[in-house]
This record gives structure tokens, sequence and C-alpha cells, in this order.
């Protein structure tokens, strides 16, 4: 009797037809080296598998949590968004890093941040500190 897939690194890939369905998980047992990482999943997931208006993993909830992620990042960096979206574009900040501009300054109107140099006008800073 044949091994089954999965039992050694070494195994016959043949005796397992890959499936488009794969979680990314099964394909542990093929790997040579592996390494895990933990995140915060708010940080780095938001599943869009729904059609939209459903309320549940659709794009009006993916959207909501790019928002809240890019919300944190702004305060972070010590600005204030208040009741404005903001959304940042890639070539602003992928991760959080570049905000530095926004210290100590409120939003002042919500849209969408296409470079560093137009972030600055979303936000106006107090004097009386």
């Amino acid at each position: 009797m044949g091994r089954s897939c999965g039992e050694s690194q070494s195994a016959d890939l043949s005796l397992c037809p890959l499936s488009s369905r794969l979680a990314s998980f099964d394909v542990f047992p093929f790997a040579q080296r592996m390494a895990v990482l933990e995140e915060d999943r708010r940080e780095c997931f938001s599943p869009l598998k729904n059609k939209a208006g459903t309320g549940a993993d659709d794009e009006g909830t993916s959207r909501a949590a790019l928002l809240a992620q890019q919300r944190r990042w702004i305060e972070a960096a010590g600005g204030s968004v208040g009741e404005y979206e903001i959304e940042l574009a890639p070539s602003v900040s992928l991760y959080g890093e570049g905000l530095e501009s926004v210290k100590g300054g409120s939003a002042t109107k919500s849209g969408s941040v296409e470079s560093a140099d137009a972030l600055a006008q979303y936000f106006a800073r107090s004097f009386n500190s």
C-alpha cells in the first residue's frame, strides 16, 4: 500500500490531486522550512466573500475595516480624524509609516489621499497649545 498524501516531505504528489480549495495550512507537510507569524486579525485580514449590502464580509465591511485601520495609524502618528473618513493610498503608507505630517493636526475633510504631499492638505494644526 502506498503512502498517503502529506505523510512525509518526500510524499509522491501524484498520489494527491491538489484542489483549488486548499487552505494555506494544507501545504505545510510539503514545506522544507516554515515560519508562523501571529498578528492582530483586524490589522491584516478582513474577508470579502459576499455580495454588496449583506452587511457581513462584503465590500462595505472590508472598506470599513480598512478605514478603521488607517484611522488607527493616523491617531498613532498624533493626528485626529474626528468624524471624517481619510483613505490612504498605498503610496502614502503601507503599514502606518510616513505619517509624521499629521502630528498635532485634525482632519478638516474626508477624502482619498493619493500622495504624502497631499496628506497635509487634509489636516489643520491648532496653534493654541
